[in-house]
């Protein structure tokens, strides 16, 4: 009986400070999404910072991002389109950080890419995600040259 207690005791103090390390969600999301630097294969993906301490961004070849991160979940990243975590068909993680824009590699020319920009608060497991609002949009390569 006496490890039952002390199961139940630790459990209860497991769920206590979960909560107190969960962060808040954003309110505000990323907007302005633009692009730079484009030729055949990368472009810069810029945008105006929401209220979050970071951003994590999703990006498609051909089609509409349909991915939404978890809440409590971190997602490995990758500045080669197609080399980050992968969370549905084709949707890859390409940036996960703080900054207002970043350079994207190994882009197919003359393809259009679409992106979902989500803010969020928080890390491991108090991980709070924006998912009600976010920024998206698309951005196109260029031909490779004749």
């Amino acid at each position: 009986m006496k490890n039952f207690y002390l199961s139940a005791a630790l459990c209860w103090f497991c769920l206590m400070l979960s909560l107190l390390l969960k962060a808040q969600t954003p309110t505000e999301p990323s907007s302005n999404l633009h692009f730079t630097n484009i030729d055949g294969h990368s472009f810069s993906v810029n945008y105006t910072r929401g209220n979050g301490s970071s951003r994590l961004v999703i990006a498609r070849k051909g089609g509409p991002v349909t991915s939404i991160p978890q809440n409590g979940k971190d997602y490995n990243h990758n500045l080669v389109f197609g080399r980050g975590d992968e969370l549905n068909d084709g949707e890859f993680v390409v940036y996960d950080g703080t900054i207002a824009g970043f350079g994207l590699l190994g882009l197919a020319p003359n393809t259009e890419y679409h992106f979902a920009v989500f803010d969020y608060n928080g890390n491991g497991f108090g991980t709070q995600y924006l998912t009600q609002t976010f920024l998206n949009g698309q951005g196109s390569t260029l031909a490779p040259p004749a």
